[in-house]
């Protein structure tokens, strides 16, 4: 009976059987080693982890991720005898050929600090970037700032926003046109911009560019993090650290988007804020405070050079 659940968990493709049952692919932000897909209100993203199993977890409740048998066991309402069940009649079904498209995902790659480290030290140190500073409309001033000074660019161009956790540099945000990443052999931490004993905020936002776009729009003595969106399990911890670290009246504000993801993401932030001052600050009408940075009054207000 194990070896059937093993069989279940490594070959029966998670994302093949979840478009069986409705989920669509989310081209846009999948990649080769993570498919995102949506059926309705639910967000899910798929994985095959390093020993073969396809794994899960949704967007919208962090308690709902697992394996396939779990998937179905939440989905469709069964107990775990059910589910196996199901999944019998499943393995000996034929696949429809609409479902093709879903079979290929590249297993996930195990966290190695040192591969990191060193695609970290190989990039160069950033001094101007086209993308940042004439489409995301970021003046260099800012970015070459003692605030935010330290970002680097890979051989690709990429623009890398590194993550660290209580160890060290852990990972990295990776922007350029049409192109949203992160370290292959990363994992997220927290992008921390620096920090000043005077410091009347921490401002914590989805990406780099939301925090530094809300810095341009919002010049004040706060520092600045970025959870390069999801939200790990490890992470709200690093965000309780650094809360804990903010100077005496120092508050919270939350920048993350006010969408589904956004206001779970907020929830987290708040609750780790503990007895600490959080403040919601959104804008109205647009994602995020980049989109209002480069609207045509952004554009006026802060031109893309020194």
């Amino acid at each position: 009976m194990d070896e059937e659940l093993e069989r279940f968990k490594r070959d029966l493709k998670l994302q093949e059987y979840a478009a069986s049952i409705g989920y669509e692919l989310d081209g846009q932000e999948s990649s080769k080693r993570e498919l995102v897909m949506r059926r309705g209100g639910d967000k899910i993203s798929i994985r095959k982890d390093a020993d073969g199993h396809y794994v899960y977890y949704s967007f919208r409740d962090e308690k709902d991720h697992g394996t396939i048998m779990d998937f179905v066991m939440r989905r469709q309402g069964k107990n775990f005898g059910e589910a196996r069940k199901v999944l019998r009649i499943y393995t000996g079904a034929v696949r429809p050929a609409s479902l093709l498209v879903y079979q290929h995902l590249d297993p996930a790659p195990r966290f190695d600090r040192k591969a990191v480290q060193m695609a970290w030290d190989a990039a160069k140190e950033l001094r101007w970037h086209d993308y940042l500073e004439q489409e995301r409309r970021l003046p260099r001033r800012l970015l070459l700032s003692p605030r935010f000074r330290g970002l680097r660019v890979d051989a690709r161009g990429n623009v890398l926003f590194p993550h660290y956790d209580d160890e060290g540099l852990c990972g990295f945000e990776k922007r350029n046109r049409s192109f949203k990443g992160f370290a292959d052999l990363g994992e997220k931490g927290l992008w921390l911009s620096a920090a000043e004993p005077t410091d009347a905020a921490l401002v914590v936002g989805e990406s780099a560019i939301d925090c530094i776009s809300h810095a341009c729009l919002f010049p004040s003595p706060a520092r600045y993090a970025s959870i390069a969106g999801g939200m790990s399990e490890k992470q709200p911890v690093l965000l309780a650290a650094a809360i804990a670290a903010l100077p005496p009246g120092a508050e919270v504000v939350c920048i993350t988007h006010d969408d589904a993801d956004g206001n779970r993401y907020a929830e987290v932030i708040r609750e780790v804020s503990l007895a600490g001052r959080f403040r919601l600050h959104r804008p109205s009408a647009v994602k995020d405070w980049n989109d209002v940075l480069t609207s045509e009054g952004g554009l006026h207000s802060f031109p893309a050079g020194p």
